[in-house]
């Protein structure tokens, strides 16, 4: 078994690589000379820096406590299941609209930097709605 010191100095080499990468990629983007490649390195310096303040919240964690099963670990807290659950479900309908009318501006431009970026976010909605549903099966399921 991995030590929780271990899993931190791992996790903490992905977020300074990631780091790195990200300074890489603020200089790129100011270099490019379409609108399309700004937008597309604007979508991955953001990425990039979401992929960061996870690890760093993943070393929050660690140095919390020894590494064990996330989904058995437990909040201390008073949580009503039910009205959780309902809330994840009513972001899943509200992402769900977003998602709609995305793809109908999808289907519908001829601009292809406006349709790969609406795709990238629209498979992102399709990812988060997979997070959440597995938040939900794992933890709100009755």
């Amino acid at each position: 078994m991995v030590s929780a010191k271990s899993y931190v100095d791992l996790i903490s080499g992905l977020k300074r690589s990631e780091e790195t990468l990200l300074k890489a990629v603020e200089a790129l983007q100011g270099r490019v000379h379409t609108v399309a490649a700004r937008l597309l390195f604007a979508d991955m310096r953001l990425t990039i820096a979401r992929h960061a303040y996870i690890f760093e919240e993943i070393m929050n964690v660690l140095k919390e406590s020894a590494p064990v099963n996330l989904w058995d670990a437990r909040i201390q807290t008073s949580v009503d299941k039910l009205v959780v659950r309902r809330e994840l479900e009513k972001h899943v309908e509200l992402e769900d609209a977003t998602l709609r009318d995305m793809e109908k501006i999808i289907a519908l431009t001829t601009d292809e930097a406006i349709k790969l970026l609406l795709t990238h976010i629209a498979n992102d909605i399709k990812e988060h709605h997979k997070a959440v549903q597995l938040i939900i099966k794992r933890n709100y399921a009755f």
